[in-house]
């Protein structure tokens, strides 16, 4: 997984927290070590050179954290903007169902389905009539990575249907939930790619969750 990839994922946004979190955490401590560490005003002028010193020290390791964490959320800014709308749709609904909040997740999904599944159905179509070798799962060489990521609509809304059924039955709607799953089944060309750093199949994962739903 590259950085940019490490970035973007739930990784770099933990780093991103963690660093703001400890850099504040640091600058606190040191705020207090100062109050604590001031001397009386008639003291002042024997150890000025050492109390500046002192003072400045401690807020350092604040400074750089913080200084990453701005980073972090800088990158993730500018690399999300510079996504398709695919993409940032699919992370959306990602996002929201990870998040719990389904009905999110389901609209972003639509959004997504709405706008890209004339592509995706077409790619579909004209791989399964020139009878293509389907794509590997799990982890791949570099060649493969980026002739399964260059199918990037068929992936993006194979995987928005699958998360669309996946809310739909958290949410009780079991009906909508199978005829997500039923569609996301269709795109066997398909992967998703986790940021562990391998691929899975929405269609096959669609269909193990399909048999679940229709089992007595």
């Amino acid at each position: 997984m590259g950085l940019a990839e490490l970035l973007n994922g739930t990784g770099g946004l933990l780093a991103g927290l963690g660093s703001f979190l400890g850099g504040a955490a640091a600058f606190t401590v040191a705020v207090r070590r100062v109050q604590k560490t001031r001397t009386p005003p008639k003291e002042e002028e024997m150890i000025q050179p050492m109390r500046r010193k002192s003072v400045v020290l401690p807020f350092i390791p604040g400074f750089v954290l913080l200084l990453l964490s701005g980073a972090v959320f800088a990158i993730r800014a500018l690399q999300g903007e510079d996504q398709p709308l695919n993409v940032q749709l699919t992370v959306a609904a990602w996002d929201a169902f990870n998040k719990r909040d389904f009905d999110t997740a389901i609209a972003d999904a639509d959004r997504c389905i709405s706008e890209f599944r004339g592509s995706a159905d077409r790619d579909q179509a004209q791989l399964q009539e020139a009878e293509a070798p389907l794509p590997p799962k799990g982890k791949v060489s570099e060649a493969d990575k980026t002739a399964i990521f260059a199918r990037g609509l068929l992936n993006d809304i194979a995987t928005c249907f699958f998360i669309k059924g996946r809310s739909a039955e958290h949410l009780g709607r079991k009906d909508e939930a199978k005829l997500a799953y039923e569609t996301a089944a269709k795109y066997t060309y398909a992967r998703c790619w986790d940021p562990k750093g391998w691929f899975w199949s929405p269609a096959e994962a669609a269909s193990d969750r399909l048999a679940t739903l229709e089992s007595p």
